[in-house]
């Protein structure tokens, strides 16, 4: 599995996709439109975060069902559109919500992400003219940055207790806090990244009886 993406639906028809021929595309209604619920254009968001999707006037059938004025989404990220007249490809850059999905947890990497709602018919083909979403770019931000001064004061707190952080207890989180976090999670049996999950968030800010 990527470390950049990671997301959990549920499973969809399996159908054929290749690129022998272009496709034929079915007709979207006039006035058709996909967007986000949420999240909105610019906003912050930590690592796992829930993506609603938001549909205009088409209704939402599973993948391998042929019904007009209907599809399924495509949720692209980090990718550019692909070609219009095929399947959309099913990598960690083109999610399927084959199933009729509305919204998905996603996992991101920390950094800056570009992401497009796209339409797609019972073979995964836009339509026509394609019913997507303006692109919005999101920030991703480790759990700890989205903290206040309090709770991150307090994670350096339990880091220098266990004699893993030996800098000063100021909620900066910076190169000591992030390897602090590193050893932390390498004594877990985790992966170093020096970002924490909710889980390991949880365990430093959670007292003790």
């Amino acid at each position: 599995m990527s470390e950049r993406i990671h997301v959990v639906v549920a499973e969809q028809p399996a159908t054929a996709q290749n690129g022998s021929a272009p496709a034929e595309r079915h007709p979207s209604p006039p006035g058709a439109k996909v967007y986000f619920i949420y999240p909105h254009n610019g906003a912050v968001l930590p690592r796992a975060t829930t993506v609603r999707f938001g549909l205009v006037n088409m209704g939402i059938a599973p993948a391998g069902l042929e019904k007009s004025n209907t599809g399924h989404h495509h949720l692209l990220v980090d990718s550019p559109l692909p070609p219009m007249d095929e399947p959309i490809p099913n990598d960690l850059n083109h999610l399927h919500f084959g199933a009729g999905q509305t919204q998905t947890q996603i996992t991101l990497a920390p950094g800056k992400h570009t992401l497009i709602l796209l339409l797609g018919d019972h073979r995964h083909v836009p339509h026509d003219p394609p019913v997507m979403s303006e692109p919005i770019t999101v920030t991703v931000q480790c759990e700890e940055e989205l903290l206040d001064r309090h709770k991150a004061r307090e994670i350096q707190r339990v880091l220098a207790k266990k004699g893993l952080y030996p800098g000063s207890i100021d909620a900066i989180v910076g190169p000591l806090t992030r390897n602090a976090i590193k050893q932390y999670q390498g004594l877990n049996g985790s992966q170093e990244t020096g970002c924490l999950t909710p889980d390991e968030l949880k365990a430093l800010t959670t007292p003790t009886s």
